[in-house]
């Protein structure tokens, strides 16, 4: 369920690990199995990333009329010749249809969004 009170965890990492983080749009018809096997193919994080957008994009359009959000971070730990460790990621946003959105594009959801909270207060204070 959703909840307002965050949930932290800490994780030691290691050289080569991955770490994956997706909403629910991802994750409702890609078990972990899959989401690893598809990311462990691709080199890159932003490209794994996008891969697994487009993936649960395509099967929300074959088992469904609507498409939940669809949200989904891959970093790859790597680590310097030194020893320190180091992250090797490219934030990108991806929208429902797997393509980049723009920094324009991300403002104007952002103030759709507040739009939509304000509506939301408005109408529960009526009633």
């Amino acid at each position: 369920g959703v909840t307002e009170k965050p949930e932290f965890k800490q994780l030691t990492v290691q050289d080569d690990d991955v770490i994956i983080i997706a909403s629910d749009g991802v994750t409702e018809y890609l078990d972990a199995a899959e989401i690893v096997r598809i990311v462990n193919e691709i080199d890159d994080p932003a490209d794994a990333a996008r891969t697994l957008v487009k993936s649960s994009a395509a099967l929300w359009a074959e088992k469904n009329d609507y498409c939940d959000d669809i949200t989904a971070i891959v970093i790859f730990i790597k680590h310097d010749n030194v020893g320190s460790p180091g992250i090797v990621a490219r934030p990108i946003e991806i929208n429902h249809e797997g393509k980049q959105v723009s920094s324009k594009s991300k403002a104007s959801l952002s103030l759709f969004r507040r739009f939509l909270q304000r509506k939301k207060k408005k109408q529960s204070k009526k009633n």
